[in-house]
């Protein structure tokens, strides 16, 4: 099995034979606090270990040369901690210190040990591969030097796990799609380079794709999408894709998709303009999402809508004061023309539910610097008009550990959105509880359906390395909306 990273090629296998007994540069092996492994693996090695140099404890390492009495010239140890205290995520984590200590070392083949490690196997197995392989991703395509050296990962255990490792293979290779996407800088990202790249994907996984262009849009009503686009040079697109039409679980997926949001003529300041070529990562994930749903061969019927233009002032741009007429008939009066990302996903949302009438919306947007405020960079806020359904995704957040935390939606925040001159303003009357009402203003272009938003502001860039998460894009929510549509019927 092979995967790109970074424009370099891994080959992927696994062997039965222990990690350390593998002619590779170096062999992972994850060990618990104060386990005995940790003198038998240094008295395997010929090497006199202190328990002050390393006892296991949580994320500390230790490389050891094996002075050629093993087959794997270095071992790398990585501390786990208690091993009552070992979780998917800290599995995911130490994968993620191994993998920056090979990469460090430039080392070309590497084993790992997937046995002997107090949690379920498969989630053993799932999490070495998921932490290991996002960690050897950077942005490095306007770069000459690549500067990756890795090419090839054995993971060692004496069962099968082919299954488990290309399931790993494929999450990764798909949250990678995003952040290439979302990484790339705005002027080589515009909306209509993410309809070709959709299109091509498309077209590839045999995913039905339509592109609604200005024209077609004006005359469906998109007057919400139009507004916002209006700005721009660049053309906007309004993407609807499909697959698997006629299975009973229909689910609709909306994200996101301003390429560049300047903020329009309420224009913002320098530093928070400097990160917006990321403000189209719910559109990424919904494209991603839809493709890993067929890779996996999912059984749900899934819409996805991707709403894409860039947010920018000119003369002839939206204005502070505008109304607009949305498409189910609302009304919209416009108070900041930065608050454009629940403009466009008003069209998104009410033209998903009056033309496919999905059992359940989800919505991913980075919508509002306020659930940054609330929750950092730890957690999505997720807010909607279904308990049953919240509770489905964050029951798949628990699994896959990208975090969501379910924020309130009472009638009392939905009266900060009503306008004195429209149906709906586009930001509430208090300066306070920002998410809830951009996510109240979501809720008035819903009718019946039930529906989830997740707003992603917080969660979707980072500013460095974070374990497995890289710096920038981190391709949130892919691996969640997997576990969701796979546990759908459940």
């Amino acid at each position: 099995m092979k995967i790109e990273i970074n424009e370099n090629k891994v080959d992927i296998d696994q062997s039965k034979t222990s990690a350390q007994d593998l002619q590779v540069d170096a062999a992972v092996i994850f060990v618990e606090e104060d386990s005995k492994e940790i003198q038998n693996i240094a008295k395997k090695a010929q090497v006199d270990m202190r328990k002050e140099e390393f006892n296991g404890k949580l994320d500390k390492t230790a490389t050891l040369s094996t002075h050629n009495q093993l087959k794997a010239k270095n071992i790398i140890m990585i501390g786990l901690g208690k091993k009552e205290k070992i979780t998917r995520e800290s599995m995911r984590r130490a994968a993620s210190i191994a993998a920056k200590r090979v990469m460090d070392a430039k080392y070309e083949a590497v084993s790992i040990d997937v046995e002997n490690i107090s949690l379920d196997f498969t989630d053993v197995i799932e999490a070495v591969a998921e932490g290991f392989l996002l960690s050897m991703y950077s942005f490095d395509k306007y770069k000459p030097e690549k500067g990756f050296s890795l090419k090839r990962l054995i993971l060692s255990s004496r069962q099968d796990i082919g299954k488990n490792i290309e399931k790993s293979v494929i999450l990764t290779e798909q949250v990678i799609m995003v952040r290439n996407i979302v990484n790339t800088p705005a002027s080589d990202m515009t909306p209509r380079v993410f309809t070709g790249i959709a299109t091509t994907y498309c077209k590839k996984y045999g995913i039905k794709i339509r592109i609604i262009k200005r024209a077609e849009a004006k005359k469906l009503g998109f007057n919400a999408f139009l507004a916002v686009a209006r700005g721009s040079m660049e053309e906007p697109y309004f993407l609807v894709a499909e697959w698997n039409k006629g299975v009973k679980n229909r689910i609709a997926l909306v994200g996101k998709g301003i390429t560049f949001d300047s903020g329009g003529l309420d224009i913002k300041p320098a530093d928070y303009m400097l990160g917006m070529h990321g403000d189209m990562e719910g559109a990424a994930v919904v494209l991603s999402s839809m493709i890993t749903a067929v890779r996996f061969k999912l059984p749900v019927h899934v819409i996805g809508i991707m709403p894409l233009t860039e947010n920018m002032p000119s003369g002839s741009s939206y204005k502070p004061g505008d109304i607009i007429r949305a498409y189910n008939g609302k009304t919209i009066e416009v108070i900041n023309t930065d608050a454009e990302g629940r403009v466009i996903l008003s069209d998104a949302l009410a033209f998903v539910e009056k033309n496919y009438n999905p059992e359940a919306i989800i919505d991913f947007a980075t919508l509002t610097g306020a659930c940054v405020v609330a929750l950092g960079s730890e957690a999505a806020g997720l807010m909607g008009n279904d308990e049953k359904l919240m509770s489905k995704i964050k029951t798949a957040s628990e699994k896959t550990d990208e975090r969501v935390w379910q924020l309130p939606l009472w009638d009392d925040y939905k009266e900060l959105v009503k306008s004195d001159v429209a149906d709906v303003r586009n930001t509430g009357k208090e300066k306070g509880a920002g998410a809830i009402t951009g996510a109240a203003f979501l809720e008035a272009f819903v009718k019946d359906t039930p529906w989830a938003h997740l707003d992603i502001a917080g969660v979707t860039m980072m500013e460095k390395n974070k374990y497995y998460m890289s710096k920038g894009s981190t391709g949130w929510g892919v691996r969640l909306v997997y576990q969701l549509l796979k546990d759908w019927k459940k």
